[in-house]
Parts: C-alpha cells; structure tokens; sequence
C-alpha cells in the first residue's frame, strides 16, 4: 500500500506596525494573528544595521496580545528592524516576514532654533508626519503636519528651556493587534531632547502678521501688526537652510517674491534690533 504524504505550506506573515512605544520607550512590532493564524511566533532582529542577519529574540505565544517589547532595546541609540515568522502545531516554522523598522530621530541646536532629522518607518510609505513638542516626554502636543516625502523639520520658535521632539507617521493601511484588538495605527520616533538658552522677544506674542495669499504662486503681501520697527525677514526650507532675506523693511506692509524658489512648504522668521518677533509658514506653488 502506498501513502502519499502532502504537505501545506505555510502562509508568510506580516508585520503592520514597528514603534517606539512612548510609555515604555522599548521597541514594539504588532501584527494581526487573525490575518495569520499560528501556534506562536517567534521574532527577529536585525544583528546591525544594514547587515540583513537576523535572529531569533523571542516568542509569543498566540493567546497572547500579537504584540512584542523589545526591553533590550535602545531606541535613542538608533533605529531596529525587525521579521516575525509564525509557528504551527507541529512545530513548522514559515519563512520570514518581509522587515519593518523604527524611527530614529535626532534633533541639533543653531542658534535659538532646533533641526530636526530623522529616519523613514520602514515596512509602510507614509502620507503625512506629525510633529509634537513638549517639555518631557509626557506632555507632548501636535505643532505642525509635514509632507511623508520629508524627513526633515525646522522649529524658528522653540520655548525656552528643556524641549523634546517626538515624530509620529500614521500607517495608511492601520494596525490592529488582536486578543483584545488594540489600535497601533502610527508609528512614533524616540523622544529627542535639547535645551534652549535664549528666548524670543516678549513682542512676539502682541504681533500680528497676515501673508495674502498664502499659498502664493508669484508674490505673497505681508501685513504687521503690533511694531513700529523696522524688520527683516527670514525665508527657511523644511532641513533649516535659509534660501531668502528681506532686510530693514518697514514693519507694517512689504511684499515678499518668489524668485527662483522652487514648489515647497517654507518657514518664515521676522526679527527686528530686539530680537525675534514671530514666526509662520508660507506654501509656494
């Protein structure tokens, strides 16, 4: 009698989201074990960076939340990557899940103002990143969206004192780990801390600045409030390259052009003999 053995391969599971979880600043991968059901699964990590070696750091189990901490993790060090393979009754393991990795973020000082850097989430495409700010990691707030196609951020205004900076990337496509199902839908940065030692002019706050129209394509109109100095102005790219300059204007009404600057999201900084007195953003098209 002849048997024929038949033998079912397995499904490649899919890791949806890699973070840097802020309550515990570990690592953290998810996946939907619904998607890809399996006995446990077990996750990998890249040896260093660039290499493409990965190893075996531990297992979960599928009663369990299809999440996993990374507690040997450093996320201000650098950024990690990850691959999850899932197990069967048997004890066959599939083959590897293409890698997701976190996002480093790393922040400088010039001058009174603050550059941020920061590597893409790898394992999705974003649209859009956030950018929050805060005094500790616990008191963060949203204070500016930025194309996905950048990885790059200028802050003209920082407060003054201890300031942390924190990325967020929404996935397109979610993440819904199950067993509960819980939303991790954004992947996040580490948190990124400086210190700024001088403050902006108290003016600032009184002054009123309107830019007509804003997005402008050729000339935009700039009208002040609030000084009856003269000023300059101060034209920055999104890594923190200033790219224009007005200088010694009158503050109540001046007309800034295009020239030769290409499409693009700009920040503007007006100063004056006290110091800085606001700060905004200008959209060329």
């Amino acid at each position: 009698m002849l048997f024929s053995v038949v033998v079912v391969a397995q499904t490649t599971p899919a890791i949806c989201i890699a973070t840097v979880d802020p309550g515990t600043n570990y690592n953290m991968i998810g996946w939907d074990k619904v998607a890809f059901p399996a006995s446990s699964y077990n996750i990998y990590q890249e040896t260093s960076s660039g290499s493409g070696v990965y190893n075996v750091i531990g297992n979960t189990p599928t009663g369990s939340l299809s999440v996993y901490f990374d507690i040997s993790s450093d996320p201000d060090v650098g950024s990690s990557s990850y691959k999850i393979t899932t197990i069967d009754g048997g004890g066959v393991e599939s083959a590897q899940s293409a890698a997701f990795s976190t996002m480093f973020l790393t922040v400088a000082l010039s001058g009174a103002s603050v550059s941020m850097f920061w590597s893409a989430p790898g394992g999705f495409v974003p649209v859009q990143y956030d950018i929050w700010r805060g005094a500790t990691s616990s008191t963060m707030t949203l204070i500016d969206s930025m194309s996905g196609s950048l990885t790059s951020y200028f802050d003209i205004s920082p407060p003054l004192g201890t300031v942390c900076y924190r990325i967020e990337a929404p996935n397109p496509a979610g993440c819904v780990p199950t067993a509960p199902p819980t939303d991790y839908s954004s992947s996040f940065s580490n948190t990124a801390c400086t210190t700024i030692l001088s403050a902006a002019d108290p003016d600032q706050s009184r002054l009123v600045v309107d830019v007509t129209p804003n997005p402008f394509s050729s000339t935009a109109i700039f009208t002040i409030d609030g000084t009856s100095q003269s000023v300059d102005l101060e034209l920055f790219n999104m890594i923190g390259k200033k790219v224009h300059g007005l200088y010694g204007i009158p503050a109540s009404r001046f007309e800034l052009s295009r020239e030769n600057l290409p499409d693009g999201i700009y920040l503007y900084r007006i100063s004056s003999d006290s110091g800085l007195l606001k700060t905004g953003k200008v959209i060329v098209n």
